[in-house]
């Protein structure tokens, strides 16, 4: 359901509040596990291989620099809106150019989160969010928002909910649009939600305001909250995922329509390295670079709303880290950038069965 932008009297935060720092407090990526730094800080070099040291050496070394950047010229297609290709900070605005000088951050940094005050959360709530968090999901999309009589964004909305279970009915909408001033009139898309999901998930937000009305009939009657989003058009890919925690799912929804995700590139598996490479030259031969860029758009809009939510959830970091290096290396394979050009891998991708703790990751403290 798509509305005009009028009423924002309940915006739960302000524009600045919902829009990543343009400098990161702290860059951490998951890639720096926890495990991997305490190992190069106390195992003795008789017990570290020669790899392992070299691989522990440039880590140390990248970590004294800024964010790099990589730099890729591609033609620009006459359909490709220009706003797409400045998302990421390209400086050229005009489609017309043969190429477009396309800029990217090497890694996704995340800035250290400033929780809001809240009620802890209790051990009872998630577990119920971990048995019915896809159900939850399922609830959000079957939920019919009703036709209302103004076009302005409501203070509440009737929501048709009569084969919904009363336990998983949404509790809210969220009235989500950019954050960007675009000039004209503004967008904005409602979809049920439920407050379990935001108050365990995302730090920086207050609790959703507000209670169900009518909560046992057919149609029930939920508050509205605005909410100003980075990158609006990703919110469904980054809602999906913090219902169902499917790390899989999430992974092949950043990649070109159709593209098999082999079984040792997938997210929860132990990564090797040298596997990334293939996959991208996989994908730079099967589709064009301008797909190949929408997914990386894609992928930085999921990231930016992360960012601006306060979404804390290492597996979710681990997948936005792969994805990045996989689309990056198709990219750069794709667009003909000589391999001298390419920046260091910071470092290696990291395994999902290492240990990660609070001390290195203060990101991890709370309920993920």
């Amino acid at each position: 359901m798509v509305l005009n932008a009028r009423n924002f009297s309940k915006r739960i935060s302000s524009n600045a509040e919902n829009t990543p720092p343009a400098k990161a407090a702290r860059a951490q990526t998951s890639f720096q596990t926890a495990a991997r730094r305490r190992r190069a800080r106390t195992a003795g070099t008789a017990t570290r291989t020669p790899h392992v040291a070299v691989t522990q050496a440039k880590r140390r070394d990248n970590a004294k620099h800024k964010q790099s950047v990589i730099r890729f010229q591609m033609a620009t297609p006459p359909h490709t809106p220009a706003i797409e290709m400045l998302e990421l900070g390209t400086g050229h605005a005009s489609g017309t150019s043969p190429n477009t000088p396309i800029t990217l951050p090497r890694l996704l940094q995340r800035q250290v989160v400033k929780r809001f005050p809240r009620e802890p959360v209790t051990d009872a709530e998630i577990r119920f969010i971990v048995a019915e968090g896809t159900n939850m999901f399922r609830s959000a999309h079957l939920a019919k928002i009703q036709p209302t009589a103004s076009n302005a964004v409501p203070k509440e909305v009737p929501l048709l909910v009569k084969d919904i279970p009363t336990h998983l009915r949404p509790t809210h909408a969220l009235a989500v649009y950019s954050s960007q001033p675009s000039g004209g009139r503004t967008k904005v898309t409602l979809y049920p939600t439920h407050k379990q999901i935001h108050n365990i998930c995302c730090h920086i937000l207050p609790p959703l305001p507000g209670a169900v009305k009518d909560a046992e009939k057919d149609i029930i009657t939920v508050p509205v909250v605005t909410l100003a989003l980075p990158s609006p058009q990703t919110f469904p890919l980054l809602s999906a995922y913090l219902y169902t925690k499917q790390q899989r799912a999430l992974f092949a929804s950043f990649l070109p329509p159709g593209c098999r995700v082999p079984d040792n590139l997938q997210p929860d598996a132990d990564i090797n390295d040298d596997d990334i490479e293939p996959f991208g030259n996989v994908i730079a031969q099967t589709y064009t670079a301008q797909a190949i860029l929408q997914c990386v758009l894609k992928v930085n809009g999921v990231w930016r709303n992360a960012c601006a939510l306060g979404v804390t959830d290492q597996r979710l970091w681990d997948t936005v880290d792969l994805v990045w290096e996989v689309l990056l290396s198709a990219l750069a394979i794709s667009t003909g950038l000589p391999k001298d050009q390419w920046p260091e891998r910071m470092c290696t991708v990291h395994s999902s069965d290492e240990e990660l703790d609070e001390e290195d990751f203060p990101l991890l403290s709370g309920s993920e």
